[in-house]
């Protein structure tokens, strides 16, 4: 039986060691592809919770537009001072563009036949109380 030359034998332990650096240097880089698949995936669920954040923020300063000129028509008036047709029409457009849960008080003020009407203070409250929300929310984004 031949045992081969020192040649091949050192063939063979070179081909071996550049075999098992090739695996050593696969596992290195499955691993490192994990890592990178990993910080891609936390990146796109930070993003996707900007954008919602961002959007949360847009929202609230249209929110806070409509509630404003809500509250500067209510506001206008005195407690004996009836408002203008177009005034209250104002008021209801303003209340469409709002979430229907939102300001209940205001809603049920200025709704057609609404029983019982809210008192003008407790819709000012309200009005008000709406507005630093809106302003909080509108201003978490930056």
């Amino acid at each position: 039986m031949d045992a081969g030359t020192a040649a091949e034998w050192a063939s063979v332990v070179v081909n071996g060691a550049v075999a098992l650096v090739a695996v050593m240097g696969l596992r290195h880089a499955r691993r490192d592809a994990r890592r990178a698949e990993l910080r891609a995936d936390a990146a796109q669920r930070e993003l996707a919770m900007d954008r919602a954040q961002r959007e949360d923020a847009r929202r609230a300063r249209a929110d806070l537009s409509d509630v404003n000129r809500i509250l500067e028509l209510h506001e206008a008036t005195l407690p004996n001072v009836v408002l203008s047709p177009l005034e209250v029409g104002r008021i209801r457009a303003s209340l469409a563009g709002l979430p229907t849960t939102s300001v209940p008080k205001a809603r049920a003020l200025y709704a057609d036949g609404a029983n019982p009407r809210p008192s003008r203070l407790e819709v000012s409250e309200e009005l008000h109380a709406t507005v630093q929300e809106l302003r909080h929310t509108s201003s978490m984004a930056f």
